[in-house]
């Protein structure tokens, strides 16, 4: 059968070099698998950490927040101008879907009708999760020198239309008085030595639209208009009543930003442009934190700004 031995063992050879296996060769390798007490016992340990992470669930708990800012743009939590504030803030976290309750207590200095003046301030804010309807309303009561009583409420109605969109219309409304001097209240007082108490209302609306372009940035741009109205001016025993019921009107654009650095440190930075449209007549304004008066509408454009440095703790 083997005509050509030659040839045959030219194939043998050739085979060979080419790495095919001797029967010898081709015993299986001895298994490099763990054994089943090392490996099944270490991949399970793992899994059954993993998961135990994943499924812990949301436990109610408590944050809080010290912040301290400097502000020449009137909120309307406030009324002062050029504020300087120290803050501090417990949240008490209830649902993961973002259902909270908190109290802020604040104090600080402000310029109201021309004088420094203390003031203190405490905040109660909450807010309700619906899926993506985030309602939040908070009331503020603000108290201080120059016999400052300021009350306050805020209602937010946010949709989260993305996961890094919040877009929702805001309203507020509040009442303050405060007391200054005759001469800065009125420019002809007859009595320009003695202290008056100014009376005033105001209201807002607008739109808040919140974005997070990355974990550690969140901005917001705010567009709104606030009614002030100046109801009276009286002496500080409630004598020399004077009704005024003049108004103003506040149309302005707000871009904050917050960025986290370094876990739990937040920079806070705003910058607000607007108008305040004055009718003729003495009305109180928040822009400027006096009272003035013109004898015809007036047209004043105004800048603000504020920066906040924020620590984060649990």
């Amino acid at each position: 059968m083997m005509r050509h031995p030659i040839l045959v063992v030219i194939l043998m050879a050739v085979l060979g070099n080419m790495g095919v296996p001797s029967n010898a060769q081709t015993t299986p390798a001895a298994s490099v698998t763990p054994s089943p007490g090392q490996s099944a016992q270490g991949d399970e340990g793992d899994e059954d950490r993993i998961l135990g992470d994943l499924e812990k669930p949301f436990v109610p708990h408590w944050t809080g927040q010290l912040g301290l800012t400097y502000s020449t743009q009137p909120t309307q939590l406030s009324q002062g101008q050029q504020t300087e504030q120290l803050n501090l803030t417990g949240t008490y976290n209830i649902t993961e879907s973002g259902t909270y309750l908190s109290l802020e207590i604040a104090g600080g200095e402000m310029l109201l009708e021309g004088a420094n003046t203390n003031f203190g301030e405490i905040t109660t804010e909450g807010c309700l999760a619906m899926g993506v309807f985030l309602p939040t309303l908070s009331f503020s009561l603000e108290e201080g020198a120059s016999a400052l009583n300021s009350y306050s409420s805020i209602l937010n109605l946010d949709f989260e239309v993305l996961d890094s969109l919040t877009v929702g219309p805001l309203v507020s409304g509040g009442l303050e008085t405060h007391q200054g001097p005759a001469s800065q209240i009125y420019p002809n007082a007859s009595n320009p030595d003695s202290f008056l108490v100014v009376s005033t209302g105001d209201w807002n609306a607008g739109v808040e639209v919140s974005f997070v372009p990355w974990d550690f940035e969140t901005l917001t741009l705010t567009g709104q208009q606030e009614i002030d109205v100046t109801f009276q001016t009286n002496g500080i025993d409630g004598n020399n009543v004077k009704y005024i019921n003049q108004s103003d009107r506040i149309p302005s654009l707000t871009l904050e930003t917050e960025t986290t650095f370094c876990k739990d440190f937040q920079l806070v930075l705003s910058a607000q442009a607007g108008q305040e449209f004055y009718s003729a007549g003495t009305v109180f304004s928040p822009i400027t934190g006096k009272t003035r008066t013109f004898t015809q509408p007036t047209v004043e454009n105004f800048t603000g700004y504020t920066v906040g440095l924020l620590y984060n703790f649990q």
